[in-house]
């Protein structure tokens, strides 16, 4: 593994992250119908983060909020278009043409209304299904005719697999150019990642009576 795999491996493959998705992966065999929602949230964002660094080494960019964002600032890391690049390059046929459905319906719709957009929740580890959507043929209303399942533990499968995938990639050489691209625009510069000027900012935000309150 060359120098920029390897600054990569040991920002955004830590143990910080590897033992909680180890951790996720054991929960769901005995929880799943308590922390369906947790869970499915979890694993989107796997995908989010994992799909935002994949993001910036394929594309050889950033995006942003704003088109001219001040200071250069205002990272837009993991959003709808990285999502659907990672399902595409890293879940097998036909899951991985799936992305942008997975997206609309259940990851925005769990993230901004804890349910999916007209869709139901189901954790199966014996339907090799990731999602079906069944059609009301009674219903002529094409808008109204439709419901949409999505197997978690389908789901968790393909996003561990696709984690793991990464990594292997990354560790055996086959993603040199894309891992250079990804330190030279998140790692090589200070705070690329933009965690330490959105805590500051917000920490400005706040009265001098709570920031006093919150401050050791």
């Amino acid at each position: 593994m060359n120098f920029y795999g390897q600054k990569v491996i040991d920002a955004f493959f830590q143990n910080f992250y590897h033992e909680r998705i180890e951790i996720a992966k054991q929960v769901g065999k005995h929880y799943n119908k308590q922390l369906d929602i947790s869970l499915l949230t979890f694993w989107f964002s796997v995908v989010d983060f994992y799909g935002g660094i994949y993001y910036i080494g394929k594309n050889n960019r950033k995006e942003t909020y704003d088109r001219n964002p001040p200071n250069g600032h205002n990272l837009k890391f993991a959003h709808k278009q990285s999502f659907i690049e990672f399902i595409k390059d890293f879940f097998p046929a036909p899951e991985n043409e799936l992305g942008e459905f997975l997206y609309t319906v259940f990851r925005s719709g769990i993230v901004h209304q804890l349910s999916p957009k007209k869709g139901e929740l189901l954790w199966d580890s014996c339907n090799p299904k990731l999602i079906w959507v069944k059609v009301d043929a009674r219903n002529p209303a094409n808008t109204a005719n439709k419901v949409a399942t999505i197997n978690i533990y389908r789901l968790e499968q393909l996003s561990y697999a696709a984690y793991k995938e990464f990594r292997r990639k990354i560790e055996y050489g086959e993603l040199v150019t894309e891992c250079e691209r990804i330190f030279n625009l998140l790692l090589a510069i200070s705070d690329g990642l933009e965690d330490g000027i959105t805590i500051h900012n917000q920490y400005d935000k706040l009265s001098p009576s709570v920031q006093t309150q919150i401050t050791i």
